[in-house]
């Protein structure tokens, strides 16, 4: 047996957060997926037309970056952080601002999602 589909999505939030209140279209996505036998392949692509609903939670929200998890949390980026701090030990704007530029990221407006998989019936 062979088939496809053709999906596509809208998703719009209400109230992001208590604190920013932003609402509208979080994302578009749109997924094609083909099934052969047990076996289907797809992929989708995932549209973020207005990032102002994800960038929060930094200390500035209109920037279009988010926190980087994997920058913020360890020995190595706590090394990192107190190195920020004693070259700029007498401008603390500066260096909160040179910490949140190096562990923040960019937010994705375009997301890109590859599906391969094996389905069967318990």
């Amino acid at each position: 047996m062979i088939s496809n589909g053709f999906w596509d999505n809208l998703g719009y939030l209400i109230k992001n957060d208590n604190l920013n209140r932003r609402s509208g279209v979080s994302n578009i996505t749109n997924s094609l997926r083909f099934i052969i036998d047990k076996f289907y392949f797809g992929g989708s692509w995932i549209y973020r037309p207005e990032l102002d609903v994800y960038d929060r939670y930094d200390s500035n929200s209109n920037d279009g970056r988010i926190a980087d998890p994997s920058k913020l949390y360890g020995l190595n980026n706590q090394i990192i952080q107190d190195q920020i701090l004693s070259f700029v030990s007498n401008d603390p704007a500066m260096a909160n601002i040179v910490y949140q530029s190096i562990t923040s990221q960019k937010i994705v407006r375009n997301l890109f999602v590859i599906e391969i998989g094996y389905r069967t019936i318990f």
